[in-house]
């Protein structure tokens, strides 16, 4: 059994590693051959998305923050934007949104600052690559985000130096 998060960026270099293919700098994910052989590694203990393809309307903008316990996401095309918080751990088929729970407005305001702080790395990425803000939709936009992926392939040399925080 493994318990470390695993996204579906992963599948493609854990797919190359086996097939003894080099994965591309390029490629999101991370091989997770390690934790299938039962290897300590260091992993993510959560991650960004967003998701701006409208689909014509029919699907809501969404961007968000999951970690091991929580899920946070932001329907930002929505006016105001509209907020939800699940606790995974107790209600893991997100059913009970606690983001006007005010027993969970510090949990609310953590989750946010999370999400601004990941905001601030993409940015940050965008400015020392010389992006523009067209360039950083363009690539940017649907894709998952984790720091140490940044860090691992040479994006920005210390996620946390670039975001004035703590390691993500």
């Amino acid at each position: 059994k493994v318990d470390q998060m695993m996204l579906n960026i992963d599948v493609a270099p854990t797919i190359l590693d086996y097939a003894g293919i080099s994965t591309p700098s390029s490629m999101q994910g991370r091989n997770l051959r390690p934790l299938v052989e039962g290897k300590r590694v260091k992993w993510r203990t959560d991650f960004y998305y967003e998701h701006h393809f409208a689909f014509g309307g029919k699907i809501p903008q969404t961007e968000g923050v999951r970690s091991e316990r929580w899920k946070y996401l932001r329907y930002v095309s929505a006016d105001p934007v509209v907020e939800e918080l699940y606790d995974l751990k107790n209600d893991p088929r997100e059913e009970c949104n606690l983001a006007t729970h005010k027993n969970q407005q510090k949990r609310l305001t953590q989750m946010r600052q999370q999400w601004a702080d990941y905001e601030r790395w993409i940015g940050a990425i965008a400015k020392k690559r010389s992006l523009t803000p067209e360039m950083v939709d363009s690539i940017g936009r649907g894709r998952v985000w984790t720091g140490q992926q940044a860090v691992e392939n040479g994006l920005v040399d210390d996620v946390a130096d670039h975001l004035g925080i703590g390691q993500l």
